[in-house]
Parts: structure tokens; C-alpha cells; sequence
């Protein structure tokens, strides 16, 4: 209780993270949260190769030691490519709902591709 109250509640941002927000105001956004944040989420299921882009350059920006999530807010079909095939890479430490909390045989695909370190799997068919 005490360290909670010395250092406070850990938890991460949203603030820099919306989807719509150009690169510009994601940066400032990140260097803002950096300030006090040791953890940040960033959305993504619009569009893969933006989503993609924008989790690198949001991991390049705060380094290796700030953890980094995606929320896809369940916008990822297990069946496309999907921004969790690069998120090794990236380091992501949480993929929030990636897809339909039903598609349990989805959320074993994902969690397959996102190990660091290993190739994603081929969609299945």
C-alpha cells in the first residue's frame, strides 16, 4: 500500500493512440506521456499497414523499456493479414480484443503470431 501511495496505481495511456490522429499529434501526444507513463496503448484494426507503421514509430519514440499494447477493438479477422503479425517485433506486452470473443481458435492464431522472435502463421483457410 504504501509503494501505491509513494509512486502511485501503475496503469497505461490511450491519450496518444486513437485511430484518425496524424503522426504529428501522436508524437507530441507520446512525448506528453512520457512525462508519467510507463505504459501505452495504441489502436489499431483500420487499416494493417498503417496500423503497422504507427505501432513502430509509436515503440521507436518511447524506446525498449516503456511497455507498449495494441487495442483492435475486435476489428482483426484471423483469416487477413493483421497489425498483430508485426507485434513481435514491436514488443507489444497486451493484444486487446483482437477479435470476436467468441473465435477462441482465432485468439490461438493471434497468439501464435505474436511471439517475438517467430514468424507469424499462414492464415488459415
Amino acid at each position: 500500500m504504501q509503494e501505491i501511495l509513494d509512486n502511485g496505481y501503475p496503469a497505461y495511456t490511450t491519450s496518444a493512440g486513437w485511430l484518425g490522429y496524424s503522426d504529428e499529434k501522436v508524437e507530441s501526444l507520446v512525448r506528453q506521456s512520457l512525462e508519467n507513463a510507463h505504459h501505452m496503448k495504441i489502436k489499431v484494426g483500420r487499416d494493417i499497414e498503417d496500423d503497422l507503421r504507427r505501432v513502430a514509430m509509436v515503440r521507436q519514440m518511447v524506446g525498449p523499456d516503456i511497455k507498449l499494447s495494441i487495442d483492435a477493438n475486435p476489428n482483426v479477422d484471423v483469416n487477413e493479414p493483421s497489425p498483430t503479425s508485426g507485434l513481435g517485433r514491436a514488443r507489444c506486452v497486451l493484444v486487446e480484443e483482437p477479435t470476436s470473443p467468441d473465435d477462441i481458435l482465432g485468439f490461438a492464431q493471434i497468439a501464435r503470431g505474436v511471439q517475438p522472435g517467430q514468424s507469424p502463421p499462414p492464415a488459415s483457410t
